[in-house]
Formats: structure tokens, sequence, C-alpha cells
């Protein structure tokens, strides 16, 4: 091996250690062709931290009083993330689902485990706000946790630019937003039904706010961890609703193999997993849409139901620079 090769050899060894550090820390792993990320991230926290080499860097992130390994995940992580997300998803959450929930008058409690910068809560409370019979709406409370501090703060701020606002529509904008110095800014009464806190969803805790919520959104989150961790992830969200509540993954991820007691249940071209539920119980729900909806979701489910039983939780994949949801 000539010197080239031996020096690549000696960098690759330490990248391994903090890819492993910070898939201990996260669940996110970094795949071999996304090492250039983590390279340019590493290279950005050894100048912050004055460590001087990578080496010098591996030594504080094995510290945990340091706090680094978290610092290093920050600067990885980039939010990707949109108001109202999955059209199907919120359809069937203002058709279906929000109904179901609401009867007893009570405010429907929603859990937005991994909400990125906000979009997505925000998202949650309107389309309660703007549901119910003549746009009556239901009453809501979101907790919305990420691991990440930085998209936190963003959401916490709830100013966006226009490009950010391209799924909401100048109606909800006029309800939902405020205009001020070319940023939109959500209204205080959807604040207020957002709290937001801090949370890594590979910790084996679930904490007391978390329990009994009737509808989890968790989505683009587990694409990035391997199947283990998708279990026991899929455990910890099962274990936070309530009989008969709801988890709405994203389109690309499946959680029923992995957590005994949710059922599919299939909603046209989307689908959403049910806590004691049974996945046949979708085709009462969706009833009162036309014969066409009702054709096109028979056939939607059967093949989702052919599709979740031919696949597990993605293994290996990584995160692909976006932070993930």
């Amino acid at each position: 091996m000539g010197a080239a090769g031996r020096r690549q050899e000696l960098l690759a060894a330490p990248l391994d250690l903090v890819a492993s550090l910070v898939e201990r820390h996260s669940g996110i792993v970094i795949e071999e062709t996304h090492r250039a990320g983590l390279r340019s991230a590493i290279a950005a926290r050894v100048r912050a931290t004055a460590c001087g080499d990578l080496y010098a860097y591996l030594r504080l992130l094995r510290q945990p009083e340091s706090g680094e390994t978290q610092q290093l995940i920050e600067a990885l992580a980039i939010p990707e993330t949109r108001f109202f997300r999955n059209q199907g998803h919120f359809r069937v959450l203002r058709d279906v689902v929000l109904p179901a929930l609401a009867r007893d008058g009570r405010p429907v409690r929603i859990w937005s485990a991994g909400c990125s910068t906000g979009e997505e809560a925000y998202s949650l409370v309107i389309a309660c706000l703007e549901a119910g019979s003549a746009g009556s709406g239901y009453p809501v409370a979101v907790l919305a946790t990420d691991i990440s501090r930085s998209a936190l703060r963003t959401a916490a701020e709830g100013h966006y630019s226009e490009r950010e606002m391209a799924g909401v529509s100048e109606s909800l904008r006029r309800r939902y937003f405020e205009l001020r110095d070319d940023r939109w800014h959500v209204k205080p009464r959807v604040r207020a039904a957002v709290t937001l806190a801090c949370h890594n969803l590979t910790d084996p805790d679930i904490p007391v706010p978390l329990a009994s919520m009737d509808l989890v959104f968790c989505q683009n989150v587990t694409i990035y961890f391997r199947a283990a961790t998708t279990r026991s992830v899929a455990l910890r969200l099962a274990s936070a609703l309530r009989e008969g509540g709801y988890l709405f993954p994203g389109f690309s991820e499946t959680m029923w193999q992995a957590a005994p007691g949710l059922s599919l249940v299939s909603f046209g071209d989307c689908f959403v997993y049910r806590k004691g539920a049974r996945a046949h119980e979708s085709a009462g729900a969706w009833e009162h849409g036309s014969a066409g909806d009702r054709s096109r979701a028979s056939a939607g489910a059967q093949e989702r139901r052919r599709a979740s039983a031919r696949s597990t939780p993605p293994t290996g994949t990584s995160i692909a620079s976006p932070h993930p949801h």
C-alpha cells in the first residue's frame, strides 16, 4: 500500500468512530456515500472548538460533559420540512380521524415527533382549527419535539420566508399568519397550542407528557435508522398512543411489523396505523366518499398491505444531509 493509501486508511478509522458516536447518540446512520458531509461537519467543529486535529476532536467527542456530540449532530442536520407535507395524510386527518377523536369535546392531543423547524406542528394546529362542521374547529394541544435545539429555536420564533410558506394558501395565511418585514409570523393563538421540547427518539424512556396521545406524527425520521433502532422507536411511539390512537408515518416508513398492537389502516393512496384496531375498520370510515373514492381506497389498501407484508424497516439508511423530517 502506498503512502496515499495508508493516509486514507488512517483517516477512515477516526471517521468510523465519529460516525459510530453519532449513531449511538441519535440513531442516525451515516453511510460511506455521505462521509463527505461528515468530514465537512467535523472540519467546521474542529475549527469552532480549536481542537487542532481530528484526533483531538475525537477525544473531545468522547467526553459526555462537553456536549460536543450534540453540536456535531446540529452541524450535520439541515432542516427539511414544509407546511402541510403529505396532503393525503391531512385529508384523512380532517375527514376521518379528527371527527372520531373529538367526539368527547376535549382537546385532541398530538405529538409531532421530529418536528424540525415547526412547520408540521403549526400545520397540525391549523388543520384542527379548520376542521369540523362549517369550520368550527377542534380544540388541540400539540407537543412538538426534536433532537435539534437549533431547529427548535426556529420553531419557537415562528416566522417563515415566502419560500417556506409555499404550501399555505392565501386564505390560511390571512387567518393564521401576519406578514411583517417580509416574514410570515404565526399568530399567537396557533403558537399557544404548541409546546416545544428537545427530545431524542432513541431515548429508552418516554417522558410523562408524551403519554396517552391521540395522534403521533413521525414522518421521514426512521428512514435514517437501522432496523433495530426503528423497531425500538416504533415501540415507544406506540406506547405513547392511547388505545384507538393513530400513528402517521412518512409514506416510505412501515412500522406495524415493528410494533405489536398497531394495525395498518388504508385510505386510498395513503395509510396510517391505529393502536388496537383492525385494518378492515378503515372501510367504514371512508364510506362518506364517492364510489370512486371507495374503489381507489380498496385497491390502495390491498396494495399497501402487500407492500407492507413484503417490506421491513430500512437497514443502514443514512442521513442525506437534510435534517430527518
